[in-house]
Formats: structure tokens, C-alpha cells, sequence
């Protein structure tokens, strides 16, 4: 390290940097600024041997750097403690977005005496990186690398607001990734999923029909809440209104899950929306015998996929109107959503019989756990009685859209219901001072940034891996501190190295200093600095 002095054609004055030599992956010798002192003027003012001393602090630096190097027989978690360096991906996210300027006017809205920005940036970091650590534990040993300074009394008092705000910031996001990310406005998707939050009483749990509206990349915009009746003209007329007011796009799509493909349900979705697409177990179509035949499939290089694709008539009973609709059938290898959907199911029913083994003998589904009881292999079982689990079926009005498109979208809500489900709130243990509504509403609202952001991530590393994959290497990127202000790194994986390649700024290193981690963080979120 060496002392730089610059002098720029604006500035009268000269600044004094921190300089660092380094070979970036290419081993090409580069510099980096590691701190600015300030203006030489003002600090020899204060110390006329201010310059030399500066000098012989950056030799310090540079011997003690040097020693530490050589050092490198420590084993990973030999002090006990780990700090997550992971979580500054999405930090770089946070700032890009320009979260941190809507959340400083809040702050003045409501007078707070903390900071909601580092609420919110607590909540979503831990939701990706530590989602079954206590929020408590989290706080209390540091398990980031930088501390935020916050208490758990402030998430709860902060948790009354986060309904209030919901619509605010999602709009304020939504304008955000048009702006630095081109959203796609042309085209947004609408999803309709039931999701169940556990209660003290198993058999009644908190329901909660959520409407989420997605971009073309399955990145979220917006989502709300309704009763059953959604379907309802008035509702589903003041919700699409609401949609188009907040938002501008140009053609909105509804998913569904839960009407057949009739002549109804295609006017009904028509006459309120611009389009429908419809997920449909094989096993409720005609299409039984046509899935499993092999004729028209086309593969992809892998044969992991298989798909084919017609289009169909569709006259209603008095034969006075005809509608076409394309149908795609595909089978994917990897992609067996009833099978796991129907293990999921069962082992809720079995957890369920445990805590209340005197239901079992009434209970209609005693002869189904007995026969499960009985197999040798559970999983075997599922494979018998589910021939067609991995394959799927695709209704849509949209003929001229791309298969491709549609399976994207097919996927993009299998994996979202997936990260929601994962998500569980516990309401067993709520904070007297918090209400129900506020812990279901503010949960919702972080998981929902926190997907958003893992999927702003999926779209950086061109989806070459899922949310679940890049929420696993972010999660296992800890830092372990071996001596003052100097850390061993756990060893990246492909997914960092590729999360770094899209931000242009690495940390490959085995062993790296607090300013290496901060530099790290500082490239990451440098539209921080530029405001």
C-alpha cells in the first residue's frame, strides 16, 4: 500500500488516497483506493508531518498484510463464529433499486426514531440467507458481517407500518426496475394462489387467496389479498382497474388454477382481462392418451423435456360463437409438481394424526395411511399411483406466444408458490403488542421483497440457476474472523463466482482483511455513493 496524492482541474485543494496494488483474475496489475484522508492543506494545518506519517502507516499496512498471508493453517470455524458476507448481493440489490432514498422519506413521514431502512434491509436479508434462524439469534450474535443496528422491539413496533406503506413502495419498486432493470410493461401475468398460515388449532388454519402480478422475467410487481368470491365481476372489475391505475402495461394475462376450460371460463377471463392461461392436471383433460404417445414430441438436447402443442376449437352450446385455444403438453423431468404436492399432503395428514392419534380411527383416510404404513418404499408408492406426475398441460388463449414463454411462466409459479409455502409464518407465539393482521401483512410484504430480489439475482446470472440455487450459495457464504479485522472465507461456489461475474466486482480470495470485505460491499452498492 502507498500514499496518492491528486489534484483535479475543479478542486484547488489536493486529496491524499490510501492506495493498494493488486492482480485481479487475469493477473493483470491493477490499483484500488482503499480510503481518502482528505485535503492535504487542511490536514498539514493540523500536523505539518501529517504526509510522512501517512506514509509509514501505509508500509504498516502493507508489511502487516504480508505476515498474515503467510499464515494459512487456521481451519475454517476455528474462533466459533461465523459472519454471512452473502447477503451483500442483495444489499448491491437495495441500494440499485434505490430503496434506501423511499425509505428515508418514510422516516420523516412517521417521525420514527430508528431507521426503517435498516428494518426492512434486517428482514429481507435474513428471509434469503438465514430463513430458520430466529430473528432474535440473528440480532444478538452478529451473524452478518457488518452489524445493523436495530433492536427486535423496533421490528415489532415497525411491523404496524409495513401495511400502510405496502402500495407505496411497491410502486416505487415497480418504477425502479423499468428504469435500471427495462422491465417488460408490454406483457404482465396475474396469479391466483390459496396459501395456509399455521394456527394453535391445526384443523383451522389462517387462509389467505393471494392475486400476484408478475413480469415476463417471473419477477414480481404487485400483490394483494381478497375473499374467495375474487371472482365476482364487481371485485375482479375494481381489482384489474386498481392494477391499471397503479400500473402501466399493456396486456395483462391471468393464471388459474381453478376453473376447467370451458366456454365459460374463457369469456369470463376475456371480458375482464386481455388473455388466459391455464394450468391443468393431465389426469382432468382428454389428453390422457395423447401425453403418453410419442408422436410430434419435440426434445430438447438433454432430452430432460419433451413438448407438443395443437390448437383447438371451442363452440358454445348454442353453436353461435367459436373460440380457438392453443393446448401444450409437455413432460419434464424435473418438474414432478403433483408427486411432491401429493407428499406434502400426506405428511401433513400424518403430522396431523400424531398430535391427535383419537381422530385416526373415524378419520375416512385411515385405509390410505395403512396402505402407505405398509409399502417398503414411500416414495415407490407415489410412483405407482401417479403414472402422469411429471407430466403437465397448458390451456391459453395467447396461441402466438412461444411454448417456451408459457413453460417459463408454468415454472416461474410453480417455483413462487414454492418460496411462499417454504415461507411459513408461525402465529403459536405473537408479541402481545403486535397484532395478527400486522405479523400476517408485514410477513407477506418481506417475503414478497425478498423473492424479488432473488429474482432480480436469476435474471443478473441469465437464469442459469433457480432462486432456490442462488438463495443456497448466498446462504453458505460465510466469513470466519481469525484474528482483528482479518477473516478466512468459506470457498465460493459456481453460483458466486457467477453472481460476481454479473456485478463485475470479486472477492477471490481465501483470506481477506475487513477493508478487502468492505471494498467488496462498496463496489457492490456503489449507487449509494454516486447519490
Amino acid at each position: 500500500m502507498y500514499i496518492r496524492l491528486s489534484k483535479s482541474k475543479t478542486n484547488k485543494k489536493t486529496k491524499i488516497y490510501l492506495v493498494e496494488g493488486y492482480r485481479d483474475k487475469f493477473q493483470c496489475v491493477k490499483q484500488r483506493t482503499v480510503k481518502c484522508y482528505g485535503d492535504l492543506e487542511d490536514l498539514v494545518k493540523e500536523d505539518p508531518n501529517i504526509l510522512e506519517k501517512l506514509r509509514e502507516e501505509a508500509k504498516m499496512l502493507s508489511d502487516k498484510k504480508i505476515t498474515f498471508q503467510l499464515n494459512t493453517d487456521l481451519k475454517n470455524g476455528e474462533t466459533g463464529h461465523f459472519s454471512n458476507y452473502g447477503y451483500l448481493f442483495l444489499e448491491g440489490i437495495f441500494y440499485s433499486l434505490n430503496l434506501h432514498v423511499f425509505f428515508r422519506k418514510i422516516n420523516k413521514k412517521y417521525k420514527l426514531s430508528y431507521d426503517l431502512t435498516d428494518v426492512f434491509k434486517f428482514l429481507i436479508f435474513s428471509k434469503v440467507v438465514m430463513p430458520k434462524e430466529e430473528l432474535s439469534t440473528i440480532l444478538k450474535r452478529n451473524l452478518f458481517f457488518e452489524k445493523i443496528e436495530i433492536t427486535i422491539d423496533q421490528i415489532y413496533e415497525s411491523l404496524s407500518i409495513m401495511s400502510k406503506i405496502k402500495d407505496d413502495l411497491l410502486v416505487f419498486l415497480h418504477k425502479q426496475l423499468v428504469k435500471n432493470l427495462k422491465r417488460n410493461r408490454r406483457l404482465v401475468y396475474l396469479d391466483v394462489t390459496d396459501y395456509f398460515l399455521k394456527r394453535d388449532v391445526p384443523e383451522t388454519p389462517t387462509d389467505k387467496t393471494m392475486k400476484l402480478l408478475l413480469d415476463r422475467n417471473g419477477i414480481p410487481i404487485y400483490y394483494d389479498f381478497y375473499e374467495p368470491s375474487f371472482y365476482e365481476e364487481k371485485q375482479l372489475t375494481k381489482f384489474i382497474h386498481k392494477l391499471r391505475n397503479k400500473f402501466s402495461f399493456d396486456k395483462i394475462i391471468f393464471i388459474t388454477h381453478k376453473l376447467q376450460p370451458d366456454l365459460d371460463a374463457t369469456e369470463f377471463f376475456q371480458k375482464y382481462a386481455d388473455g388466459y392461461m391455464m394450468n391443468q392436471n393431465i389426469e382432468d383433460t382428454d389428453f390422457v392418451n395423447l401425453a403418453l404417445e410419442e408422436q410430434r414430441y419435440k426434445y430438447n438436447t438433454s432430452h430432460t423435456l419433451k413438448i407438443k402443442d395443437f390448437i383447438r376449437k371451442m363452440t358454445s352450446p348454442d353453436n353461435e360463437v367459436e373460440k380457438k385455444e392453443k393446448v401444450v403438453i409437455f413432460w419434464d423431468k424435473f418438474l414432478n409438481i403433483k408427486t411432491i404436492q401429493k407428499k406434502n399432503k400426506l405428511k401433513q395428514m400424518i403430522d396431523f394424526f400424531k398430535t391427535s392419534p383419537l381422530l385416526y380411527n373415524d378419520s375416512e383416510e385411515k385405509p390410505k395411511l395403512e396402505v402407505i404404513h405398509n409399502e417398503l418404499n414411500y416414495m415407490d408408492f407415489l410412483s405407482k399411483n401417479y403414472q402422469l406426475a411429471n407430466y403437465h398441460c397448458i390451456i391459453t388463449s395467447e396461441s402466438k406466444l412461444q411454448n417456451f414463454e408459457l413453460l417459463e411462466q408454468y415454472r416461474n409459479i410453480y417455483q413462487i408458490d414454492e418460496y411462499f409455502n417454504l415461507n411459513e409464518i408461525d402465529l403459536y407465539s405473537i408479541p402481545a403488542n403486535v397484532t395478527e393482521s400486522d405479523l400476517i401483512d408485514s410477513h407477506f410484504l418481506i417475503t414478497f421483497l425478498a423473492l424479488t430480489f432473488l429474482k432480480v439475482l436469476e435474471a443478473k446470472v441469465n437464469h442459469q440457476y433457480t432462486i432456490k440455487e442462488i438463495q443456497e450459495s448466498l446462504s453458505q457464504a460465510y466469513c470466519d474472523p481469525i484474528m482483528k479485522d482479518m477473516y478466512k472465507l468459506m470457498p465460493q461456489d459456481d453460483i458466486f463466482k457467477a453472481l460476481e461475474k454479473a456485478f463485475d466486482t470479486y472477492i477471490d480470495l481465501s483470506f481477506a482483511s475487513f477493508e478487502d470485505i468492505r471494498r467488496f460491499k462498496n463496489s457492490l452498492t456503489q449507487m449509494e455513493d454516486e447519490k
